[in-house]
């Protein structure tokens, strides 16, 4: 296969553009976080100063305003509420802050206050939803093991000022008060990334609880409920995380568990969480188990949530329906849009393993992610996005940057 690496340049700052414009004129909270991320990648790549500091007034502007509905009115799209909102933001803004030459001295140390204010929301709640909660009444939703986040908190009761409350576990679509895999993952990412940016073992014995967690809940003796799933029977060189884990202490299954649902957004978290805990530990026995699991989802990934005829990258499985637009495809709760954003979300931290970790980087060549990569990136210069909207965009732009480094 020939790589068009020219031609994926040309599509990306073509994407670039409409990005722009797509991101002044949205407004849900997380998902303007995570396209600021994306875009970091493609200034990045194709720094065109003074362009990333004036989109940095843009994106200063849109984390600024997320609270200014009159009459103290609550917007769920606007403002954050569940706690994995505050990771996109602050994920992004760390890693703008680290590049003040890109995004100018100013919004550096702007972004830098961001990720520790997006970092505060998550560790003074996320984690403590168990402990805060009326645990007669919820007794039957104890966590399985300690140490993990949840992506919102339970109440019996309506909560003036909070919304959708109360907030019972299996309500509605089963999406809120649960520990999923998303939440687990922004947070992990951000407070390793959070250790690195400032050396503070503080933050490094954080990472150790999220991490014993999440090795509690991957090595799990139960196939059909273990977070790491090997999809394949007899196979243990490939898999998928799964998108939330799938019992209490009680037994009982959490709601919305599906045994075959994966989201590819989390394949990208697990696998950049894995990359920066390798830097964290350095080389030994640690490191090597990392790097398996890092394999593994790699594996997985190209396997299992690739389209088995055209090697595209879907964003969960299993995606049903794939030929008719109107239908929400298996997304959990129907949530078509958000759940939508799976494919930018690897192609992101895909790239960053690529760039950051040589064993990974032969590892990927090994199972031929180049060519991969490229068709994907082909597909995208032959069906761009709709240029006004931003998940879209986002999934382009990201698949485009990546095709740009990888060939």
């Amino acid at each position: 296969m020939v790589c068009a690496k020219e031609d994926y340049g040309r599509a990306a700052v073509d994407r670039k553009l409409k990005l722009k414009e797509a991101f002044k004129n949205h407004t849900i909270f997380w998902q303007l976080g995570h396209a600021f991320d994306t875009m970091h990648d493609c200034f990045v790549w194709n720094n065109l100063a003074p362009e990333p500091m004036n989109f940095a007034k843009v994106v200063l502007n849109k984390y600024l305003n997320r609270h200014s509905l009159v009459n103290g009115e609550y917007d769920t799209g606007r403002d954050p509420w569940w706690y994995d909102d505050y990771g996109w933001w602050g994920i992004a803004a760390l890693r703008a802050s680290r590049a003040p030459k890109i995004w100018g001295e100013e919004y550096a140390d702007y972004f830098e206050g961001i990720a520790d204010l997006c970092w505060q929301p998550m560790f003074r709640n996320a984690p403590y939803v168990w402990k805060n909660a009326d645990q007669n009444f919820f007794k039957d939703y104890a966590p399985k093991f300690r140490w993990g986040v949840w992506n919102w908190l339970y109440s019996r009761d309506e909560i003036y000022g909070i919304p959708f409350t109360p907030s019972i576990p299996g309500m509605q679509d089963g999406l809120r008060g649960i520990q999923n895999t998303v939440t687990n993952g922004l947070y992990w990412v951000l407070t390793a990334r959070l250790f690195h940016a400032t050396g503070n073992s503080y933050y490094s014995d954080v990472v150790d609880k999220i991490l014993e967690f999440l090795r509690l809940w991957f090595s799990l003796d139960n196939d059909d409920y273990r977070l790491l799933n090997f999809y394949d029977s007899g196979r243990t060189d490939k898999a998928v995380v799964r998108e939330r884990v799938g019992l209490y202490a009680s037994g009982n299954v959490v709601p919305g568990y599906r045994a075959n649902f994966a989201w590819t957004g989390d394949q990208g978290l697990v696998l950049g969480g894995l990359v920066d805990q390798m830097k964290i530990v350095g080389q030994g026995s640690e490191y090597a188990a990392l790097l398996d699991l890092a394999k593994k989802i790699l594996a997985g990934v190209k396997d299992h949530l690739s389209d088995p005829k055209t090697q595209l990258l879907r964003p969960w499985a299993p995606y049903t329906d794939p030929d008719n637009p109107d239908s929400d495809h298996g997304a959990p709760g129907g949530d078509v849009d958000d759940y939508m954003t799976g494919v930018a979300v690897f192609m992101r931290y895909l790239l960053y393993a690529f760039q950051t970790n040589a064993d990974l980087k032969s590892y990927m060549a090994t199972l031929g992610y180049r060519d991969w990569v490229c068709k994907n990136a082909d597909y995208v210069l032959k069906h761009p996005a709709d240029a006004t909207k931003l998940i879209y965009l986002t999934n382009d732009l990201a698949t485009l940057v990546t095709a740009v480094w990888m060939s």
